[in-house]
């Protein structure tokens, strides 16, 4: 599997209101809908691999200035152990950094949670209620 390198992240964004990476699995793209709200679009497939990836792209990604981010997993259609490690880590990276976070989960994502005994750690918020472009 080929990573994005952290360089590279940086370079792959054309403009601060939206940006698109990828990665073999896993495609992340990122709205800013408005002031102080980021979206971050997950669609693929969260496995181990493409857990490192997000994990390390979203610690670049919430350190700006946005109070809230919306993590949309609502187009992964596999998640794994180590996916799941992956939202635990934005969790507490958002927490860390004073952010709200919002999931919009896939049917898999909120099966899986709710096996593991974790969905009510997470505020949802309806993938309707989004307002982003693409």
């Amino acid at each position: 599997m080929v990573f994005v390198m952290k360089a590279d992240l940086t370079d792959a964004v054309p403009s601060p209101r939206s940006a698109e990476v990828a990665c073999a699995a896993l495609r992340v793209r990122v709205f800013r809908p408005g002031d102080g709200v980021v979206v971050v679009r997950v669609s693929g497939e969260l496995d181990m691999s493409a857990s490192h990836f997000l994990t390390e792209f979203l610690r670049q990604r919430l350190v700006g200035t946005s109070r809230m981010v919306v993590l949309d997993f609502s187009e992964i259609s596999f998640i794994n152990s180590e996916g799941v490690s992956a939202l635990l880590e934005a969790e507490r990276l958002a927490e860390a950094r004073d952010k709200e976070l919002l999931l919009v989960p896939a049917p898999v994502v909120e099966r899986v949670l709710t096996l593991l005994g974790l969905a009510g750690r997470f505020t949802y918020a309806a993938e309707r209620e989004l307002t982003t472009t693409g």
